[in-house]
This record gives structure tokens, sequence and C-alpha cells, in this order.
């Protein structure tokens, strides 16, 4: 498998946190299984915030670039 990485704008730090609302915060929460899912089945590399822009970074393990972009796709928070 490659590896790949997607970002994630705007990061879900505590400013964004104390600015969301109850559908932002569902999509944070849903984001977050999506990760737990992607680590539990091994396809999780790493995920975190980028402290040096507003956004996140998720990298990947997939087959191609065409599975990369699906699993991208189907996270919640894209």
């Amino acid at each position: 498998m490659k590896e790949f990485a997607y970002l994630v704008r705007p990061a879900f730090d505590s400013a964004f946190s104390a600015a969301a609302g109850d559908r932002e915060r569902a999509v944070v929460d849903a984001h977050w299984e999506y990760l737990l899912e992607l680590q539990r089945t091994g396809r999780l590399v790493f995920a975190g915030r980028c402290y040096d822009g507003p956004f996140g970074i998720i990298v990947i393990k997939a087959e191609n670039e065409a599975e990369a972009r699906a699993t991208m796709a189907s996270d919640p928070s894209v």
C-alpha cells in the first residue's frame, strides 16, 4: 500500500470548538469516529492538527490514488 495525505480546513482547534454550533460539533464527532475506524482497519498512518497553519493533516494507506480519494471523500469533515 502507498501513503497519501489530505488536509482539513479549518483545523478543529479550541477557537473552532468555541465558535462551533451543534452541526459543526456533530461533524467533528463523526470525523473522529471515521479516523478511529481507519485506525482499527490499519489504514490510518497518522492524523493531527498542524500548529504552523490553520489546518489538520490526515495520512492514510491506500492501494492507489482513486482509493485514497474515495477514503478522503468519505470523511464527514470533507
